[in-house]
């Protein structure tokens, strides 16, 4: 708990209040102005901690996604729940780790009773790995603007992972759609390659190259039959990415090894 500016207002008021005292009428006015607004002062402020809730009032939950995209922007929810009768003018702080870019905090904004208020602001990952976001803290003043009750609460679930940003490679989701298709199976093509996995028989129509000619199936059937091909899906493909000291370098604050491992995804 501590005290805001409207307090210290007040106490120079007193202080003003007590000056004009003893200038007016002495001593013995001062002494009795001082006692008059100490006490006065000092009612404003029990009765402030009095008709404040506490903090215990409130109920702050965090909404992040799990798993963080490196180099992406991403929006973070702090709703916080006003569980008393009166409204808060609430302003809330999250506890952000190093490598990870914050956007300007919300400004403060009221919390009417019984009911949430959303507060949002941006955070981008400039790191990959684990990061522990573990409190938030929150803040309001009294009743009657003398004093300013905090408290960090501590979230259960504040464990994020920062991976490689796959969400930009989404962009050329659409466009490789069917090579997809193609690699798993889920569509197949003819090719005239000679290449690749066998697929099925066919009868042979004028052009097809004469080495694809099953000529078992060709004595069988009495008719020519050739054999068709699929791309073969079978291979293993590596990605070698040099990780030596220069690409620890940064650009736009991110290692050039991300910028890598983002390419070898695309690839």
């Amino acid at each position: 708990m501590g005290f805001t500016k409207r307090f210290s207002l007040v106490l120079v008021i007193c202080a003003a209040l007590i000056a004009v005292a003893g200038f007016a009428g002495g001593k013995a006015f001062a002494i009795a102005a001082c006692v008059l607004t100490n006490v006065i002062a000092v009612v404003l402020v029990v009765y402030d901690i009095a008709a404040t809730p506490k903090p215990d009032c409130l109920e702050v939950r965090r909404e992040l996604e799990e798993k963080l995209s490196l180099g992406h922007t991403h929006t973070v929810t702090l709703a916080v729940r006003n569980n008393s009768g009166l409204p808060l003018k609430v302003e809330v702080w999250d506890d952000i780790p190093e490598h990870l870019e914050r956007g300007p905090m919300p400004a403060p904004a009221w919390v009417e009773p019984f009911a949430e208020t959303a507060f949002t602001y941006t955070l981008k990952p400039q790191k990959r790995g684990e990061y522990l976001l573990p409190r938030i803290s929150v803040r309001y003043p009294g009743i009657l603007g003398m004093i300013r009750r905090q408290r960090r609460f501590t979230t259960p679930d504040g464990v994020f992972r920062v991976y490689p940003n796959m969400r930009d490679l989404s962009e050329y989701g659409i466009a490789s759609l069917s090579k997809n298709l193609l690699v798993t199976g889920l569509r197949r093509v003819r090719t005239h390659s000679d290449g690749g996995e066998f697929s099925s028989l066919r009868p042979y129509v004028t052009g097809d190259n004469y080495r694809t000619i099953n000529w078992a199936a060709t004595a069988r059937s009495g008719a020519l039959v050739v054999n068709t091909y699929s791309p073969e899906r079978n291979q293993f493909v590596y990605a070698m990415l040099d990780a030596s000291r220069v690409m620890n370098t940064p650009y736009n604050n991110i290692l050039m090894l991300d910028y890598c491992i983002n390419a070898a995804f695309l690839l």
